[in-house]
């Protein structure tokens, strides 16, 4: 995608006969160095056969066996995760009027925004001047991309126009109701990533146990919500719509990636720069008075403001870490893994909502989780059967 790698030096070990070509009844085994020569088992002493295994083993990267990859796959989950349970407690905190003195959901959109926007500037820049640019596993190897046109008007503004509605309803919705309960009727985007997984024909297999997968998830995530649910009909729309938005806005953006038309890095700063440049005449114009006047009633208070700007910094620097790892992963997955994960997410805020807030767990809780992760597990489970099979089939 954006994040070049650099190939690794062709050395392999293969099976092959003198003429090289490959037979499967008369073959012998040969070792290849770094300059591609071949070395057949009867030609190489076992010292040779030694020496040969070594350059093997030099130029074979951890990637090349899926481990690193694996580890970079985890580790992004897990800061996913912390980030966006962090982040999430924190959007309710400030847009709760009994404890922040700016609890206005558009002003937190557009400072999130501008945050993100300078953050992916700080990385570009590093970028620049960084002697690790060279790894290819690094943020510090993106460098900002020029924009044309057709890029501009294809990508970059369908998905800031996304960005700016879906946050938006997702901070009205969770100012409304707990948030708990926004994450209860989010879980429902697996089902618009498979209908529009199949609109961008990213060429995926729903097979039964894979959908049942889904089901449970879903389910295990209202099931942990129940006990919290204080319904409000806005709570309840702009939290289904801020569901429906995401999905499209994730498969918008996987196709994008697949057409490697920009890297991930440079799509977040770019649909975050646009968003942020498009609110803030709105913001100037309806959220700076209400500010004004808040500064004014807590002139003395110096306290109370600047605790809330540090919720505010940290909340900005918690959800720049969500969206670079979630934009990451994305990268890495197909859509409706990503879905999963992003469903399964969605129980960590949960928990985390439960304990931050002190609210009590009842049975439900506990047995929506239970069934939500065995809905993860099951999900697993056919998509390594479902690899299995066609790895036979290529064999």
């Amino acid at each position: 995608m954006g994040v070049s790698e650099t190939p690794a030096p062709s050395v392999n070990v293969e099976i092959t006969n003198r003429s090289g070509d490959k037979n499967h009844n008369s073959c012998e085994k040969c070792f290849c160095d770094s300059d591609n020569n071949q070395y057949s088992e009867d030609e190489v002493s076992k010292v040779d056969r030694l020496e040969a295994g070594i350059v093997f083993l030099k130029h074979t990267t951890l990637r090349d066996i899926n481990v690193f990859e694996l580890f970079e796959i985890a580790l992004l989950v897990i800061i996913w995760y912390i980030s966006s349970a962090i982040s999430n407690n924190l959007n309710k905190t400030i847009l709760d009027e009994r404890v922040s003195v700016l609890p206005f959901p558009l002003t937190l959109t557009f400072f999130q925004f501008g945050f993100i926007s300078l953050s992916c500037l700080i990385i570009f820049k590093l970028a620049t001047s960084s002697s690790s640019s060279s790894s290819s596993h690094s943020l510090l190897s993106t460098r900002m991309q020029q924009l044309d046109s057709k890029t501009f008007m294809t990508v970059l503004v369908p998905l800031c126009l996304s960005q700016v509605t879906a946050h938006l309803l997702t901070q009205i919705s969770v100012q409304e109701v707990p948030v708990s309960f926004v994450h209860t009727v989010k879980a429902t985007s697996p089902i618009f990533a498979i209908l529009l997984s199949i609109y961008f024909k990213f060429n995926e297999q729903y097979t039964v146990t894979l959908l049942c997968s889904i089901f449970s998830i879903i389910v295990g995530v209202i099931l942990s919500s129940l006990t919290e649910i204080n319904f409000t009909f806005l709570g309840f729309i702009t939290a289904l719509g801020s569901a429906m938005v995401f999905s499209w806005q994730n498969a918008y953006s996987k196709n994008v990636f697949r057409n490697k038309e920009m890297d991930h890095v440079n799509l977040l700063f770019y649909t975050s720069l646009c968003a942020f440049v498009v609110l803030i005449p709105v913001w100037l114009l309806y959220d700076v008075p209400r500010i004004m006047e808040t500064v004014k009633l807590h002139d003395r208070d110096h306290y109370t403001l600047l605790s809330t700007l540090g919720l505010f910094f940290l909340d900005g620097l918690c959800h720049f870490g969500q969206n670079i790892t979630a934009f990451t992963f994305m990268t890495k997955v197909t859509p409706l893994t990503y879905t999963v994960f992003n469903t399964s997410k969605r129980i960590v805020v949960i928990v985390s909502s439960i304990l931050y807030f002190h609210n009590s767990v009842p049975f439900l809780n506990g047995l929506g989780i239970t069934i939500a992760l065995a809905g993860v597990a099951m999900y697993n489970k056919a998509k390594y059967d479902q690899r299995s099979t066609h790895s036979k089939v290529r064999h």
